[in-house]
């Protein structure tokens, strides 16, 4: 039992300092070309909404909502909901929203091998190639814990790991308000904006609170001044997988 113990112990303490390295790696590469960024640059007063594990039911809600204000945004798709909701992906595409990588099935990649996320990323490429014909070169991670053979994987396959500097915490947060008090208070030039189109918790599944609160976060950051575009935009991407210019 003592041995159990220990394992869970350097289990817990080499995930505390992999969440320090992403912190250090993200809040300090965000300028430099590939690997990771987690917002744009701040000279413009422009902003990425971006939207993860979908596509679901509530993606449709959202679509609307983003054509109602002439915005597209970021899809980060999950493989297997590509496979479960084909049209809604579709429609995704269809509307000009950019598309990231999210994984086949949403793991806790931390402790997954490199074979096991290889699996991952190309088995959510042929998925989306058999909807679509686009080329994902954005990736993030779930749950945003990576471990050395994500960073190296993500390289490989031609990925740029893009994290946020803006969360709504709608993942876990019911209340609309809450949401989009989050949001705006931080908000400020080249945010990179987290949100969710497919709820992970049971006693939420609906994701009403997030569809609510998008109407209260684009009237308000409109009314600031602030632009939305999709995250290619914002960080002066090229539309193509291993495009990684600045």
């Amino acid at each position: 039992m003592r041995t159990k113990h220990i394992i869970y112990l350097l289990f817990f303490c080499a995930y505390i300092c992999s969440g320090c390295a992403t912190f250090y790696s993200v809040h300090n590469r965000y300028d430099k070309k590939g690997r990771v960024y987690w917002h744009g640059p701040n000279s413009e007063k422009k902003v990425a909404l971006t939207f993860d594990d979908g596509p679901s039911e509530d993606t449709l809600q959202i679509l609307d909502i983003l054509k109602k204000y002439n915005i597209r945004a970021t899809f980060f798709v999950v493989g297997r909901n590509v496979e479960k909701n084909p049209e809604i992906f579709q429609r995704i595409v269809r509307e000009g929203h950019a598309i990231g990588n999210h994984s086949y099935s949403h793991p806790f990649m931390f402790l997954k091998s490199s074979s096991t996320i290889r699996n991952q990323i190309e088995k959510t490429e042929e998925i989306v190639r058999k909807f679509s014909n686009k080329e994902m070169f954005l990736w993030r991670t779930p749950y945003a814990v990576e471990n050395p053979w994500v960073f190296s994987q993500a390289k490989k396959h031609g990925y740029t790991i893009v994290k946020w500097s803006v969360s709504g915490g709608d993942w876990r947060i019911n209340n609309t308000d809450k949401i989009v008090k989050r949001i705006v208070k931080n908000v400020h030039n080249g945010s990179i904006i987290n949100l969710h189109d497919a709820r992970r918790l049971k006693k939420n599944p609906h994701c009403q609170p997030t569809i609510h609160a998008l109407f209260k976060v684009i009237t308000l950051l409109e009314g600031k001044g602030y632009q939305f575009v999709m995250v290619p935009e914002l960080l002066g991407m090229k539309e193509h997988k291993n495009a990684q210019e600045m």
